[in-house]
């Protein structure tokens, strides 16, 4: 009988140690953005973050429930993002920035790289160019 309990025990253990299994989580290599010493472009660079896909669009559209409609051109967009969810001052602590880079804002969340050029967009003065 006591030979039984102890191979149930080992049984238990070796199905509970089975059991364990990690997927490591790859991080993802962010590259800070080098524009050859141009500023960086918010109608080619910035627009494109915001406008491609759907994953601000499903929200943030004519119709949609979020503001600012970022299905309109560039021009229509920076006059609604800047000042109002841009600050020059503190670009980290910018609202479009923490939306964007967070995942915090409707499960939304651009690329590390994406972030990091919104950032150095908003670093350099947040300029409609």
């Amino acid at each position: 009988m006591k030979k039984y309990k102890i191979f149930f025990l080992v049984a238990v253990i070796g199905l509970l140690a089975s059991a364990c299994k990690y997927d490591y989580i790859v991080p993802e290599t962010v590259v800070i953005p080098d524009n050859g010493g141009n500023p960086i472009s918010f109608s080619e660079q910035i627009m494109p973050i915001f406008s491609n896909g759907d994953q601000c669009t499903k929200c943030h559209k004519q119709g949609g429930f979020g503001t600012p409609d970022f299905t309109k051109s560039a021009a229509v967009v920076y006059s609604s993002i800047v000042p109002a969810y841009v600050d020059t001052t503190n670009p980290e602590g910018s609202t479009i920035y923490i939306n964007a880079h967070s995942g915090s804002h409707n499960n939304a969340k651009v690329s590390g790289t994406e972030a990091a050029l919104l950032l150095q967009w908003i670093t350099e003065g947040a300029q409609n160019n």
